[in-house]
């Protein structure tokens, strides 16, 4: 092997590291969704926003995580660790079998509440599975509970939990703090699809 493949080869095993490509499936990702328009069924058009430099939208958000060997107790990250994380992601190794658990709360600039806080919790398997939190601020839909609870056919939601966010921190009405606790197991992959 020529020293120009070798290092090809060296490259693409760091990207698949960096994105959470591996053989033991065992990655747990906090992502914040990201900005953009949305629309919620009264038909209005509103800004999504969950900037983590915002405090009207993700600058309060704390994700408490407990249960993963190498990592503090408590590990807590805040809108603030976001910042500087590529795609607004988090992601970790899982230990062979025990249970994670997390806390998440959303504050406004004087550290108040402006949801009820979100406490979850999985049991990590001998079946090769990736988890990962998803946190967004978004307009509250009920029309398809199906498509609104797993958007992405490749992931399966295992748990979701809606906050109403109080209404002098809410930037339209229909506002809520959506966290949804996806799993993908290798079993559910469909042929020639890459699932990470």
């Amino acid at each position: 092997m020529t020293k120009r493949m070798t290092l090809l080869v060296v490259l693409a095993a760091q990207a698949c590291s960096a994105f959470g490509i591996n053989d033991d499936w065992s990655m747990f990702i906090v992502q914040l969704e990201g900005d953009g328009t949305d629309g919620a069924l009264s038909g209005e058009v509103v800004r999504v926003n969950n900037s983590p430099y915002d405090p009207r939208g993700m600058a309060g958000i704390e994700v408490e995580i407990n249960g993963i060997d190498g990592l503090p107790p408590a590990l807590t990250l805040t809108g603030a660790d976001f910042r500087e994380l590529p795609l607004r992601w988090w992601e970790t190794k899982l230990p062979d079998s025990g249970q994670v658990s997390f806390v998440v709360r959303l504050r406004d600039p004087g550290r108040q509440l402006v949801a009820e806080e979100v406490s979850g919790s999985f049991t990590i398997t001998s079946e090769p599975t990736n988890w990962r939190l998803s946190l967004d601020r978004e307009p509250l839909k009920t029309d398809d509970i199906q498509n609104l609870l797993c958007p992405d056919p490749y992931w399966r939601c295992h748990e979701q939990w809606m906050r109403g966010i109080h209404e002098d921190a809410r930037n339209y009405p229909s506002e809520v703090l959506r966290i949804v606790l996806y799993r993908r197991q290798r079993f559910e992959c469909p042929n020639g699809v890459l699932c990470n």
